[in-house]
């Protein structure tokens, strides 16, 4: 599994013995960019598919949901048009992130 996975972002919580993820603790007080941002402009294949957007800049499909939300993008078929130019976090910033998210888990 993918470390970047959303559910790997988001508290568990046990409700009636069932494993099930609270979409509203997801944890995104913890993210923070330290390193450099760059910034992409979207293309006529990027418009509904942050996935390929997410793969185009990383090489892995796996950050789109991260370039959402820094970039306030909540509707994925309507906030992703043609020249809009976006912010493109440091890998560096999602990969302590990911870490922090996971210290917190522990404690």
């Amino acid at each position: 599994m993918n470390q970047f996975t959303r559910t790997n972002f988001i508290k568990p919580a046990i409700v009636n013995g069932v494993n099930e993820y609270d979409l509203l603790l997801t944890n995104w007080d913890l993210f923070e960019l330290n390193y450099p941002i760059t910034f992409n402009t979207i293309q006529p294949v990027d418009v509904q598919r942050p996935d390929y957007l997410s793969y185009r800049i990383y090489g892995d499909s796996q950050y789109w949901w991260l370039l959402c939300k820094v970039n306030k993008i909540d509707d994925l078929w309507n906030d992703l048009f043609v020249g809009m130019d976006i912010i493109v976090p440091n890998e560096q910033d999602l990969i302590e992130f990911y870490s922090r998210v996971k210290k917190r888990f522990r404690s």
